[in-house]
């Protein structure tokens, strides 16, 4: 798969997990993987089903969100409660 490098991530195989892309491609340690996870489904909701943050489409192409993406992205989850739930999976883009 290319890599963060190129900004982008891609193609996504079978039984790749978002946790773990979302782990590899955050700019350092200060993004968690929830925020990048939630960046991620927001730069690419045609890669995912029915924009389920669980449901990432195989063959798919991430673009790699920005450091402000992702600190958006973070902002409007905190303000919509979703980074109140367990689990980011009830997320979707507005």
């Amino acid at each position: 798969p290319r890599t963060a490098q190129s900004g982008e991530y891609g193609p996504v195989n079978s039984g790749e997990a978002l946790y773990d892309i979302a782990n590899a491609t955050r700019p350092d340690d200060s993004v968690t993987v929830n925020q990048m996870k939630l960046a991620l489904l927001r730069s690419n909701p045609n890669a995912f089903y029915e924009n389920n943050i669980n449901s990432l489409k195989r063959g798919a192409i991430l673009r790699i969100p920005s450091s402000e993406e992702i600190k958006a992205a973070a902002s409007a989850a905190a303000d919509s409660g979703c980074v109140a739930r367990a689990s980011p999976r009830d997320c979707t883009t507005p």
